[in-house]
């Protein structure tokens, strides 16, 4: 296992660099850390973008660029820690992308395999979120979100110009949980895809389509209620979005369900959690106070929203759209389920809404065929539906 760690931060003995040093302190096999405070990158300018015309020909060729891209391409898994400034990225970090543009010019693969290399963001600062995740973007697939961890050192009471927050045992813990976030996170994807299976939650019949009402043939049906009678599923299940609200949105005020299938596990999540909840109409009660957000919510609270399913995108997002008109201050979506459909991928991602769901649709194919469920050759029309659910030539792929 080779681990690639990036400070990108310009100031030596700053936070990034001890943030480096922690996760060296707990990564193991082969390690390389490339601090910026020890060096630098030179910004594209007044070249005539030489590297156009071929890479080599970059007057910039020989400074540290090519050595950071090469370390990064030819790693298992990359760390970048990226310090805020104006709620942007620092200057090193733009430079790197600029100049990346040499690294790539006319070598394809070596893009490909750029992207293929599993990356981290760590930010030191809880602001810009938005910002932040639009530019990490081009660090990974295209069907895939940054996975990022935002530390502000006001979180954990210190003062970011002292370098100080590595001191803070708390800020050290969440460095670890990142660290182990991803092992974590496939045993629970893993363990609710059996469960959902188990209990037909999640239902394959590829050679019987169900016909959804929009017309279109699919080979699942899904039913995330039936979690609710299934007393030890349940207590997986709500258990997984405490453990993921704990992980991906540590400052959490309040839970939000989405109507109705969201309600009931906002409402055992909350009491696991002790938070309060609520939960969004579908539109405004026709008597009463005409509420369309129930339970109480003040203005800037922190809120989780809880969904059951994600296909396209549409119905969560207009519940954020809500809560945000309200005054909420949204920090993300928990999911039971997600098909992983690209055209709910890009809703969520033009409206800035960051989704974390327990299991999704490859992983529930997989297991599916690994238990039996599905035969091996079904995952790959499974994946061509998902992919393209109007195109129904997956029905007969394997006859």
């Amino acid at each position: 296992m080779k681990t690639c760690i990036i400070s990108f931060s310009s100031r030596a003995g700053g936070n990034c660099g001890s943030i480096a040093a922690e996760i060296r302190r707990h990564v193991t096999g082969d390690v390389e850390i490339y601090d910026f405070s020890g060096f630098s990158i030179t910004p594209c300018g007044r070249c005539g973008c030489e590297c156009f015309r071929a890479r080599e020909s970059c007057p910039y060729f020989n400074d540290m660029e090519f050595t950071v891209c090469d370390a990064v391409t030819s790693s298992d898994l990359a760390y970048f820690i990226v310090p805020n400034y104006c709620d942007y990225p620092c200057a090193n970090f733009f430079i790197f992308n600029e100049r990346s543009q040499c690294y790539f010019q006319h070598h394809q693969n070596l893009l490909e395999r750029y992207l293929a290399v599993k990356k981290k963001f760590i930010v030191v600062s809880n602001t810009g979120q938005d910002n932040f995740a639009a530019a990490f973007r081009y660090h990974v697939p295209e069907n895939e979100e940054p996975n990022i961890l935002f530390l502000s050192a006001r979180q954990f009471q210190k003062v970011s110009i002292r370098g100080d927050l590595m001191d803070s045992a708390e800020a050290r813990d969440a460095v670890l949980c990142f660290i182990k976030k991803e092992k974590n996170m496939e045993n629970i994807s893993n363990l609710i895809a059996k469960d959902l299976l188990k209990i037909k939650a999640v239902f394959f019949r590829p050679e019987e389509p169900f016909t959804w009402a929009s017309g279109i043939k699919s080979p699942v049906y899904c039913d995330n209620r039936l979690t609710l009678t299934a007393p030890e599923v349940r207590n997986d299940v709500e258990n997984a979005l405490a453990e993921t609200i704990r992980r991906e949105y540590p400052e959490a005020e309040v839970l939000m369900g989405t109507s109705t299938a969201g309600i009931a596990h906002a409402a055992i999540t909350g009491h696991i959690m002790n938070l309060p909840m609520g939960y969004v109409r579908s539109g405004n009660k026709d008597h009463g106070r005409q509420n369309q957000i129930e339970g109480k919510l003040e203005k800037g609270q922190k809120v989780v929203v809880v969904e059951d399913l994600i296909s396209t995108g549409g119905s969560v997002i207009e519940v954020v759209n809500v809560l945000r008109e309200a005054g909420a201050d949204v920090l993300g979506v928990v999911s039971i389920f997600t098909y992983g459909m690209q055209k709910g991928l890009d809703r969520l991602a033009a409206a800035g809404v960051k989704n974390v769901s327990l299991t999704n649709f490859d992983t529930i194919a997989q297991v599916a065929a690994d238990e039996n469920y599905i035969k091996p050759e079904d995952i790959a029309r499974l994946i061509a539906f998902r992919n393209n659910p109007s195109d129904e030539s997956w029905i007969g792929g394997n006859k």
